[in-house]
């Protein structure tokens, strides 16, 4: 009997399977199925079957057809209806096609469903085929697909072949929502992916031991863009053929661009069921910096060699690489530092503990080893416990009973500036949190906040749960600190010395992100402090942050000759930070004290009192005379100028006028060649954004008295200033005149000296003004003006 698509336009599979279940002997006849044929459904298709020909896949057949309609429907019965179904094509003939479109089939538990298909549906005798011209599963387009039941009645293996092609990432969610993430060992499982592939796969899935399925496939890449883990860069430009058995996987071959190089990927499953992906590669740093890579890597230039392993083991990927960096010329930070010739064996793994925890083991030479445990907390990366091997020899396993770091060994030099700069905000080095819990490390030499310190030792110990006790030796420093690292800290430190360096000599600054400045509360004594080579005495420092601000509640110097008191506040939430400070300064010998600023040769002797207000930009520990803002008051007495060369001592070679006898022979020579001695200086100075000014500022010795007026620029080390000398030569006139003339002659000199306001005084002042450089100033006398006398008056 033959359906045409005319009389029965909405027939579908279910329907006609219906008619054919009728002419069973002892059932209804044929013309009795056509009423059925637009109520049925191919979801109810078992229903409709012939019993003896569909007993052992009918169970398979109640969840397979879950919708569809037919247009096209052809069916042919021959043969004695006694003997059916039909053994073979000589006892007759059973035949059933249809044409089904947007059909959605289940083709086995725990598989994803083929939808909107497309397929030629056939039952022969015991045999099903289903044939699809197109469908889609997660997305994924599908062509060619054939599904085949040899032996509706035995019903043993579904078969099921097919094609695909569409994008990676859909691909991927098929994989991980069928039984094929399962059987490749959860391998895709976290994979992002861009770019287009094509599948093909075959099925045999027995129809009642599901869990058997066996499948073979394979999955071809062309230029894709592959993240197979989040800690790691992404493969780009991936070419290659994936293939996989229920058992099994494999990469024949397949090449990528990785860390900015080619890169090769062979790899197989193993015997104990991890899959192991075996790497080469040639890496160029350059390339992953501009690709967005970390920022430090623009420090190092060059391509070198690596190889490497991926293994894929329970949903956790394990990872190893290997370089001797040849090739490589690297200008980080010392102890890092290599030129391309000279080799570095690298060797970096990270291997999954749980599903959750991870180990990591890195070695660099003889630089560093260290192995560490981690676990994630969200975003976070918590380092539990770990240890880390300095200057040769490998790290000891972390002991699972000791939380935090533990850093043993030397090093013969370390940059801490340089990496601080490189390894802050925006460096890429990721939110990480650890405690370093013990430490006994020894540096050769380490560089610090500009400044360099020798021999250093440091051995770390706990005092509490909150509090770690460091005790530091070395050329420059000996006692303890602790810290305490509730809140935001509080440093305490009881020292028996310690010397500050010199700067470094073309230092580049370091450069902190406005705000982000957190230091700790302070309470540190030093007993012997030196800055460079000049002993300061005591040190006393106690500070607290309050809100934004740092607030030094007490800097104290004391000294034999004198103490140095300053308290104020360093504003580091500001967009640009700023320090201000209260200074008093009282010294019993100005010359020894200047001798401990290392101006040994400045004055004699000397009692000097200095207080005020001075603020600039940036930190307390430096002083930015660009912005150098303030009023200062002087006042000295009893000392003397020590003959100098103009310059040393910034200010001092100004105060001590010994500039004028050497520009200006015959002029004082006597007065401050060889030092001038003062009674006392007074005198207010205001500095306004490095720009130090006075009006009076007033010298008196028995020898002169010197008053200065002007401006001097202490961030240009220039001077702009006004002199007025005024020898003690009155009363020298005085006692000239008692000898040539008497003693009454020599009263009445000196009463009309003081009379009119010692004329002979202003008569004998000198006036300059002194321009330049402080080490090298113009020094210019001022010529007065002469004043024509006025005509005399009539009658005069």
């Amino acid at each position: 009997l033959k359906l045409s698509n005319m009389a029965f336009a909405n027939a579908d599979i279910a329907g006609v399977l219906q008619g054919i279940y009728q002419s069973v002997p002892g059932k209804p006849g044929i013309a009795d199925f056509a009423g059925s044929l637009s109520r049925a459904d191919a979801s109810r298709v078992v229903r409709y079957l012939p019993v003896p020909a569909a007993r052992g896949a009918r169970d398979w057949l109640e969840k397979a057809f879950l919708a569809g309609a037919s247009t096209d429907v052809k069916f042919k019965v021959k043969g004695d209806l006694s003997g059916f179904p039909f053994e073979s094509e000589k006892q007759g003939t059973f035949l059933v096609t249809a044409s089904v479109n947007n059909a959605a089939l289940h083709y086995g538990d725990g598989w994803p469903s083929m939808e909107k298909f497309d397929a030629t549906v056939t039952f022969q005798g015991r045999h099903m085929t289903i044939l699809s011209r197109q469908g889609v599963i997660q997305g994924v387009r599908l062509a060619n697909v054939r599904a085949e039941i040899p032996d509706l009645q035995g019903a043993r293996v579904l078969t099921v072949t097919g094609d695909a092609e569409g994008q990676t990432p859909e691909f991927f969610r098929f994989i991980e929502s069928s039984p094929v993430s399962g059987y490749i060992g959860h391998f895709t499982d976290g994979m992002q992916g861009e770019g287009a592939g094509k599948l093909n796969v075959r099925l045999e899935m027995p129809l009642r031991n599901l869990e058997r399925t066996r499948v073979a496939g394979a999955y071809q890449m062309t230029n894709n863009r592959l993240l197979a883990d989040a800690s790691l860069p992404p493969l780009e430009q991936l070419n290659g053929r994936l293939e996989f058995t229920e058992s099994s996987v494999s990469v024949p071959s397949a090449n990528a661009m990785f860390f900015g190089g080619p890169m090769t990927i062979t790899g197989t499953t193993q015997r104990d069921g991890a899959i192991r992906m075996n790497l080469s590669g040639r890496a160029n740093p350059d390339t992953v910096r501009r690709a967005g890579g970390p920022p430090w890597l623009a420090q190092v230039r060059g391509t070198t060699d690596w190889n490497g392993a991926v293994t894929v083991r329970n949903k956790t990927v394990d990872v190893v690489f290997e370089s001797n960096l040849l090739g490589l010329a690297s200008n980080l930070p010392v102890p890092l530092g290599k030129v391309a010739a000279e080799p570095l064996p690298v060797r970096f793994e990270r291997r999954f503990v749980t599903a959750e925890r991870d180990q990591l083991a890195l070695t660099v030479g003889d630089i560093i080893s260290a192995r560490l445990m981690r676990h994630t907390e969200g975003k976070r990366i918590v380092v539990d416990r770990g240890t880390v091997r300095l200057g040769g020899g490998q790290a000891a396993e972390p002991d699972e009973n000791r939380p935090g770091l533990s850093v043993t060994g030397s090093l013969k030099a370390v940059n801490a500036d340089a990496w601080m700069k490189l390894m802050g905000p925006g460096s890429g080095s990721g939110d990480v949190n650890y405690l370093v819990a013990d430490l006994d490390v020894n540096v050769g030499e380490l560089q610090w906040m500009d400044r360099k310190f020798g021999e250093l030792g440091v051995v770390s110990s706990a005092v509490n749960a909150d509090t770690t006790r460091y005790k530091l030796s070395g050329r420059e420093v000996e006692g303890t600190v602790d810290w305490n690292k509730q809140g935001r800290g509080r440093l305490q430190a009881r020292l028996q010395k310690l010397t500050v360096p010199a700067t470094v000599p073309d230092a580049a600054p370091l450069v902190r992100e406005p705000g982000a400045t957190q230091l700790p509360a302070l309470d540190i004594v030093v007993d012997n402090f030196q800055y460079g080579a000049h002993p300061w005495g005591k040190l006393e420092i106690k500070a607290t942050q309050q809100d934004r601000d740092w607030r030094i509640e007490q800097l104290r110097v004391t000294h034999v000759e004198g103490v140095l008191s300053v308290d104020g506040v360093w504003q580091t939430g500001l967009a640009t930070p700023r320090t201000q400070l209260n200074v008093q300064w009282g010294t019993v010998d100005v010359g020894k004290t200047l001798a401990r600023l290392g101006y040994p040769d400045g004055v004699r002797r000397g009692i000097a009192e200095l207080g005020g207000t001075l603020s600039w930009n940036g930190g307390p520990q430096q002083i930015d005379y660009a912005s150098l803002t303030g009023k200062l008051a002087l006042r000295a007495v009893k000392g003397q100028f020590v003959k100098m060369e103009p310059g040393i001592g910034k200010l001092l070679g100004i105060l001590s006028l010994q500039s004028l006898p050497r520009r200006l022979t015959l002029d004082f020579r006597d007065v401050f060649s060889d030092g001038f001695a003062f009674d006392e200086i007074l005198g207010e100075v205001k500095v306004e954004q490095g720009l130090a000014s006075s009006e009076k500022f007033f010298i008196g010795g028995p020898s002169a008295r010197v008053l200065l007026n002007g401006s001097v620029d202490l961030n240009r080390e220039t001077q702009n200033l006004q002199v007025k000398v005024s020898p003690h030569i009155s009363d020298s006139v005085s006692l000239a005149s008692a000898l040539l003339g008497g003693p009454i002659a020599a009263l009445a000199a000196f009463v009309a000296q003081k009379l009119f306001k010692d004329p002979l005084d202003e008569l004998t002042s000198f006036r300059y003004t002194i321009t330049g450089n402080w080490a090298d100033p113009v020094v210019t006398k001022v010529v007065p003006v002469a004043v024509a006398p006025s005509p005399p008056r009539s009658g005069e």
